[in-house]
């Protein structure tokens, strides 16, 4: 399952419009609607957005699709209606902590890739410049 279909799910089960959903985190109609249709993906303070509203939701079901939607450590959602070992409840925030990082850190690689993607296509077609040296000058 995409992530785009995890938001629309989010939409789904809170019985929320578009809108109301988008306004709830601070984005726009379009930003959302492009995210959940597929033409963007959605970027770290997007995610950081709907997991900050929305507590309840998981951010590893949200970010990865793993295990289930709702967190375990809410008493509402967790399975026969108890609680989460305290144990267990501070390795997944842990983790969650983890996983922040890790998309900031993607995130940062991306802009970096993206800048070196610029910079090469700012070049030109890739012909040699008069400072390069081809095989044929080698000699």
């Amino acid at each position: 399952m995409e992530i785009s279909t995890r938001i629309k799910q989010i939409i789904k089960e809170k019985n929320l419009s578009i809108r109301s959903f988008s306004r709830s985190i601070g984005f726009a109609d379009t930003t959302i609607g492009n995210v959940i249709s597929g033409k963007s993906d959605p970027g770290y303070k997007l995610l950081n957005a709907i997991c900050s509203v929305y507590a309840d939701i998981s951010p590893e079901w949200l970010v990865a699709g793993i295990g289930n939607m709702y967190r375990q450590n809410d008493p509402q959602n967790a399975p026969g209606g108890g609680t989460v070992p305290i144990e267990v409840y501070l390795e997944s925030q842990k983790q969650v902590t983890e996983l922040i990082a890790m998309l900031k850190s993607c995130q940062n690689q991306l802009g970096s890739m993206i800048k070196i993607s610029n910079d090469l296509a700012n070049k030109g077609n890739g012909a040699p410049q008069d400072n390069d040296v081809g095989c044929a000058d080698a000699g």
